[in-house]
């Protein structure tokens, strides 16, 4: 005795995410097609965005301090200190390609000696290029 009940047959379940093969073959021409009809503006698209200028360099900034300390890249250090940060930043920007070098600003904090001002000048003079920028700062 077989209690199986037979079932009626039932057609093809889909939820709403799956597609046939057909229906995937024709999205993709009519795609195309869209693509195809729209190249030029495309291409006009894709070129602009690649043709975007460059970004200007970051500025480096070195502040002299009333008692001739200097302070840069968030901390304080000698003339020394400040070349060998500058030629770290100059290798840096060379490694990574840039071909451009930032300008360096000076920002002098009061009346300060004028030994450390020729002194940061020349230490950054010595590490290569860079545009240098004195800018005088009253207390």
């Amino acid at each position: 005795m077989s209690s199986a009940i037979e079932q009626p047959p039932r057609g093809p379940h889909r939820r709403w995410y799956q597609f046939g093969l057909r229906a995937i073959l024709i999205a993709t021409a009519v795609i195309a097609l869209v693509v195809l009809w729209q190249r030029p503006r495309l291409e006009r698209w894709i070129e602009a965005l690649r043709a975007s200028p460059p970004s200007p360099p970051p500025v480096l900034r070195v502040t002299i301090d009333a008692d001739g300390s200097l302070a840069f890249a968030g901390h304080r250090g000698s003339s020394e200190d400040l070349r060998r940060w500058l030629a770290g930043e100059l290798e840096e920007r060379q490694h990574a390609g840039h071909k451009e070098l930032p300008p360096v600003i000076i920002t002098a904090h009061g009346h300060i000696p004028v030994a450390p001002l020729v002194d940061t000048i020349r230490s950054i003079e010595q590490v290569g290029l860079f545009e240098i920028h004195v800018r005088w700062a009253a207390r």
